[in-house]
């Protein structure tokens, strides 16, 4: 699928900037060529030739500063984390959303879930290679681990770390969005809590 979509993404591409470049050739960047064609200061192939290579140029302008304008959004947020009752046991996920109009590839590059002075380890069904995610779409990725809970254990506190790396489909520029999240768990079912943040990044 994400093949597919990088090929969509090139043929589409291309087309919009044959079609932008036709567009241009024929606005109003070929007033100054006419009047050049009335004096007659060159032939009408050369004019023609200069014409189109000016409205290439121009495109490959607008197309960079509209390529370094993508690059430079945040589209991939972080919404919340997740917190899942398995019988004695909680789930950890973080939730994030591409707010963006266009498809991104991302990468879980850290996660870890501290209890106490515990490192809880990473479950055996955590996804931590290349994924995507859709524009405008939502997705839980869980942590693949559980914390056990006793009755005599709250409050419980436990400590979110993550970090993901995402670019856009096909690759601008690679971005970072992490987040350090304290949680204070003071009850079972229903599960109640209290979160902070310790720390964030959100590299543009």
């Amino acid at each position: 699928m994400l093949e597919s979509n990088i090929k969509t993404n090139i043929i589409g591409s291309t087309r919009f900037i044959f079609t932008d470049w036709l567009s241009t050739m024929s606005g109003g960047l070929s007033i100054p060529f006419l009047f050049l064609g009335i004096i007659n200061a060159f032939s009408q192939k050369d004019i023609f030739y200069l014409l189109a290579i000016v409205a290439l140029l121009v495109v490959v302008y607008r197309t960079y500063i509209r390529i370094r304008d993508i690059s430079l959004e945040r589209p991939l947020r972080y919404k919340n984390i997740d917190i899942i009752v398995n019988g004695n046991d909680l789930r950890f996920g973080i939730i994030i959303k591409n707010e963006g109009d266009r498809l991104l590839k991302f990468k879980v590059t850290r996660y870890s879930l501290e209890v106490g002075t515990l490192l809880i380890p990473q479950g055996s069904d955590i996804n931590l290679g290349n994924q995507s995610i859709e524009a405008n779409e939502e997705i839980r990725h869980s942590y693949g681990a559980t914390v056990s809970i006793r009755p005599n254990s709250f409050p419980l506190v436990v400590v979110v770390d993550f970090l993901i790396e995402y670019d856009n489909s096909p690759s601008l520029r690679v971005r970072k969005m992490g987040r350090r999240v304290r949680y204070e768990i003071t009850s079972f079912v229903p599960v109640n809590s209290t979160n902070l943040i310790l720390s964030q990044i959100d590299e543009p």
